[in-house]
C-alpha cells in the first residue's frame, strides 16, 4: 500500500492534496483495512531529500493519518501533526514535511470551534509559505500550496498563491531542462486546468487537454476528462 492523501474534493478548510511514493510501505500494523485514495501529487523516489532515511518512516505515519483526517477522523489530525512536528523538532530544512504540517492545521482549522478557526488556519498557511520559502524551486511544495490555495474560501485570500505558484510550475513545464516526470507534468496540468476552470477562463481548456495527452497518473484520468468535458460545452467552439 502506497502512501497518499484523499481526493481533490473536500470540505471547509480541509487540504485536497495526495503525495504517492515508490518503494516505500506502511507495516501491517499502521496500514489497518483503511481505504486509500489515488495520489494527486507524485514524488519520485529520486527526489527523496538528504537524511530522508532518518525521518521517513514517521513522515509516511503523518501522511497516513493525515489522509484519515481528511476523511473526516479529527483525532487523526492531532496525530499527523505530532509526527511532523517531530520531524521538524530535528530536521529543520525539509519543506515537504512543513507543506504537510500546514496542510495539517488547515485541517485542525476545519474541525475547530468557530472562534479558534481562523489561528489554525494562518499557522498553516504560515508553514505552507515557509516550506516555499525554503525551497521555491521544489515543484512538489509548490503544487501543495496551489491546490491548498486554490480550494479555500475566497474570503481567505489565498487565491494570489495559486496564481503565482501555477504560473511558476507552467513556466518551469515550458522549460526543456525541467526534468518533471509525466506523472507531475500530469498533475500539474490538471490542477492548473481546474483552477482556470473554477475562474470560467479559457485557458482551462487547454491546460485540461494538455493534462490529457500527458502519459501518467493514470488515476487522474477520469478526473481530468470530467473537467475537460465542462470546458468543452463552455469554450469550444469549434
Amino acid at each position: 500500500m502506497k502512501p497518499v492523501l484523499p481526493n481533490w474534493l473536500y470540505l471547509g478548510l480541509s487540504l485536497i492534496v495526495c503525495l504517492s511514493t515508490n518503494n516505500f510501505s506502511f507495516g501491517e500494523e499502521a496500514q489497518g483495512d483503511e481505504p486509500s485514495a489515488p495520489p494527486q501529487v507524485p514524488i519520485d523516489q529520486s527526489d527523496l531529500p538528504e537524511e530522508a532515511e532518518k525521518w521517513w518512516d514517521t513522515f509516511v505515519e503523518g501522511v497516513w493519518w493525515h489522509d484519515k483526517a481528511v476523511l473526516g477522523n479529527e483525532d487523526a489530525t492531532d496525530k499527523a501533526i505530532e509526527r511532523f512536528e517531530e520531524i521538524l523538532a530535528e530536521y529543520q530544512n525539509t519543506p515537504w514535511v512543513l507543506a504537510y504540517l500546514g496542510s495539517a492545521f488547515t485541517l485542525k482549522a476545519r474541525d475547530a470551534p468557530l472562534l479558534r478557526k481562523r489561528g489554525w488556519a494562518n499557522r498553516g498557511f504560515e508553514a505552507l509559505d515557509k516550506a516555499v520559502e525554503k525551497n521555491p524551486e521544489d515543484s512538489v511544495v509548490r503544487l501543495i500550496r496551489a491546490i491548498n490555495s486554490y480550494h479555500l474560501p475566497r474570503i481567505l485570500n489565498r487565491r494570489e498563491f495559486a496564481e503565482e505558484d501555477f504560473t511558476h510550475l507552467l513556466r518551469k513545464i515550458d522549460n526543456q531542462n525541467h526534468e518533471l516526470s509525466d506523472d507531475l507534468k500530469r498533475a500539474i496540468y490538471f490542477h492548473a486546468g481546474a483552477f482556470a476552470l473554477h475562474k470560467r477562463e479559457s485557458k482551462s481548456l487547454a491546460l485540461l487537454e494538455k493534462a490529457l495527452a500527458t502519459e501518467g497518473s493514470p488515476h487522474l484520468e477520469e478526473p481530468i476528462r470530467q473537467s475537460l468535458d465542462i470546458a468543452r460545452r463552455r469554450f469550444d467552439e469549434s
